[in-house]
């Protein structure tokens, strides 16, 4: 290996051993990616002792390598010498409790590692109590990922309790935990205490409307959270409608993703007439909705008057050729659009006659 900047290492190629020769001499490379590789507990092992006396590598992914507990550990060990590492990348490894436990007792001494990815694992409440106990000491990780690891409610808890205090972490991804409604309840407890976190995921974790109804209401006072991922949670109406209280209130929020749920017309009509007032949001998924013509033709009046939002996906929805004409007509005077999504929206001809001579007179639009 011999590289300035980074490498994606194949293990045809190269055993583990050698990577460790390299990682022992080598200076001048600040990035491995070993994704995919099938390195195997003993692989991990055997890189992870050539981790103590590496002082180049910034970045280390060991993607679905299948490392274990036993592979966590040996890390965990090694980043208790090692002074450059500031990423960390571990999903889909198969770590459990222990693994997560042997992390998070570094992680109380470590102060360089900035991000860790411990997405698609097995940590569950115990192995995420003990990564929050580490986090009320450390004070350099500001991303952390611990998506689909059979986090529940207990799990989360202690993770909201720490995010009171803590003042590093800007990201934090919850995904696909099946937290529900009191898990989001619990998080949205943390927005009216936590000023640093900036970005956080709760895709796919069943909040349903009252989740976001608490969400929502912790929004209108929130001013660090810019970008919320809200992603298949079961959210109808009623939860649309406190969304759409909070963005008349929120001069934070830029990013808000909120595809893949069961907001219908009277849903996004009063998203839409917020949206006339809001001008801090600049991304907005609607896409996989039950969105119709007559929710459409409130967006394009909201198009009208909105100056702030650059990307509107909205796919896979109902809009037809009736709802289409409506966007259609507001695009040709909205100057703040720059993205534009409306596959699967079952428009004919006519609809998208409507749009091609909107672009006749549209100046901002660049994607569709």
């Amino acid at each position: 290996i011999n590289a300035e900047y980074g490498v994606d290492v194949w293990m045809n190629s190269y055993t583990a051993e050698q990577i460790k020769n390299n990682l022992e001499k080598n200076i001048s490379l600040y990035q491995l990616d070993l994704s995919c590789k099938k390195i195997g507990v003993e692989g991990v092992i055997t890189i992870a002792s050539a981790l103590e006396k590496n002082t180049s590598l910034l970045r280390l992914c060991l993607r679905d390598n299948r490392t274990g507990d036993t592979g966590a550990k040996a890390i965990a060990s090694a980043l208790e010498k090692n002074t450059s590492l500031t990423q960390l990348e571990l999903s889909f490894n198969q770590i459990g409790v222990e693994g997560a436990k042997a992390i998070a007792s570094v992680l109380e001494k470590n102060v360089f590692l900035s991000l860790l990815d411990l997405n698609n694992n097995r940590i569950g409440d115990a192995g995420a109590k003990a990564i929050a106990s580490a986090l009320e000491t450390n004070t350099s990780i500001n991303q952390l990922y611990l998506s689909d690891n059979k986090i529940v409610n207990e799990g989360v808890m202690t993770i909201a309790s720490v995010l009171e205090k803590n003042t590093s972490l800007t990201q934090l991804d919850l995904s696909d935990n099946k937290i529900g409604a009191e898990g989001a309840k619990i998080i949205a407890n943390v927005f009216e205490k936590n000023t640093s976190l900036t970005q956080l995921y709760l895709n796919n974790n069943k909040t349903g409307d009252e989740g976001l109804i608490s969400i929502a209401s912790a929004l209108e006072t929130n001013t660090s959270i810019n970008q919320l991922y809200l992603r298949d949670n079961k959210i109808g109406d009623i939860g649309a409608k406190a969304i759409a209280s909070a963005l008349e209130k929120n001069t934070s929020l830029n990013q808000l993703y909120l595809s893949d749920n069961k907001i219908g017309d009277e849903g996004v009509m009063t998203i839409a007439s917020a949206l006339e007032k809001n001008t801090s949001l600049n991304l907005l998924e609607l896409n996989y909705n039950q969105i119709g013509a007559e929710g459409a033709k409130t967006i394009a009046s909201a198009l009208e008057k909105n100056i702030s939002l650059a990307y509107l996906d909205l796919n896979n929805n109902q809009i037809g050729d009736e709802g289409v004409m409506t966007i259609a007509s507001a695009l040709e005077t909205n100057t703040s659009l720059n993205q534009l999504y409306l596959s699967d929206n079952q428009i004919g001809a006519e609809g998208a006659k409507s749009i091609a001579s909107a672009l006749k007179k549209n100046t901002s639009l660049n994607q569709l």
